[in-house]
């Protein structure tokens, strides 16, 4: 899926793609990480009663 949207990314002429993952989720982390994402932001949202922090990691395209 990220070779998919890489692809149509660069269609579009987009210069980079990102995407949001649980900040302890480790192992998509890692896997997002070893495939060139870096972590830039970060986003609080609301899950129930209590608060979640997703960061934002992005890419170049290649």
């Amino acid at each position: 899926m990220i070779h998919k949207a890489s692809e149509i990314a660069g269609q579009l002429h987009k210069h980079r793609i990102w995407l949001g993952v649980w900040e302890h989720n480790q192992p998509a982390r890692r896997f997002y990480e070893h495939l060139g994402f870096q972590v830039i932001s970060d986003h609080i949202f609301t899950l129930g009663q209590s608060r979640q922090r997703d960061l934002i990691m992005a890419r170049g395209l290649i």
